[in-house]
Parts: C-alpha cells; sequence; structure tokens
C-alpha cells in the first residue's frame, strides 16, 4: 500500500493514500453547535458540506492550533502547516485537520502489526507500521467515518 505519513497532536501517524482524495489548505469551517469538540465544523467544497475533524483532539492529544473559537464563534488560530485530507470512507466523504503531511510512503501490508501496540488509538486505527523511526499507527479511514457517524449532531434541530 502507499501511505501517507502526517502529524496530529505531537504524534506522527499512517493513513492509506488511497482513501485521500485532495489535501487542502485550511479554509473557512462553519461551526457546528451541540457537536463533539473533535467535529469542529463544516467546509463548503464544490457545493458540498463537508464534516471536518481534528484528529488530534479526537485521539485526546492537543488540536492542530485550528480548533481555538472565539466569541463570535469564528475559527481562529491556524497553524501555518496545517491541512485537511479530504477523505473517502464507506460511500460518504468527510475532512481530517492534520498538523502536518510529511510525505507519501512504500508501506509492506506485512509490516503492519495489530493494535495491540498502540491500544490508545486504537477506535480510529487499524494497526501499527514499524518503520525504521519506529512505530507509526495506522489509521483507518472508515474507522474515522464511523466515528463521525456516531458523533454528529442530529439533523433538523
Amino acid at each position: 500500500m502507499m501511505g501517507l505519513r502526517l502529524m496530529a497532536g505531537g504524534q506522527p501517524f499512517l493513513i492509506d493514500a488511497e482513501a485521500v482524495q485532495e489535501i487542502l489548505m485550511v479554509a473557512e469551517l462553519h461551526p457546528l453547535p451541540q457537536s463533539h469538540p473533535a467535529l469542529i465544523g463544516l467546509l463548503a467544497l464544490h457545493g458540498e458540506s463537508i464534516p471536518v475533524l481534528d484528529l488530534g483532539l479526537l485521539l485526546g492529544l492537543h488540536g492542530a492550533g485550528v480548533a481555538a473559537v472565539d466569541a463570535e464563534g469564528d475559527f481562529t488560530d491556524y497553524a501555518i502547516g496545517s491541512r485537511i485530507l479530504l477523505l473517502a470512507a464507506l460511500g460518504g466523504r468527510y475532512g481530517l485537520i492534520v498538523e502536518q503531511v510529511q510525505g507519501f510512503f512504500g508501506v509492506e501490508a506485512e509490516a503492519i502489526r495489530t493494535m495491540e501496540h498502540a491500544a490508545l488509538f486504537a477506535p480510529c486505527c487499524s494497526g501499527v507500521w514499524h518503520s525504521g523511526e519506529g512505530p507509526l499507527p495506522v489509521l483507518s479511514s472508515d474507522a474515522l467515518l464511523r466515528w463521525l457517524a456516531a458523533a454528529a449532531p442530529p439533523s433538523g434541530g
């Protein structure tokens, strides 16, 4: 598989590059009142409203510097290197804010171990890739979308 290495909450991660449709500069997000703190807003893109998660906040780490909200409810403090990964999974699309995108890597599927080595990130990860720099949790775009579906505020109210 081709993996995309990224940073979130000061921690490196890997995600399957096939799930990444676009890598975007952080743009204006429309806040979602009464939603989980990691579900930080909606991105208007090509006539579609796309929910955006802050991966660092979702995992209980610090956010990417984009989750600060001022008194008017607008987002502030966008970190210079932050990006939105536009991901596709399970027939849906969503954005994932990360601190940094660090590049693409070829990863052998056999080199990805089970989650017992990264229990902290288990709900959003499919395994751990042991690179020369140490273990990297491998994010599951499907698991992230399932989390988003469970955390999204009810529509119509």
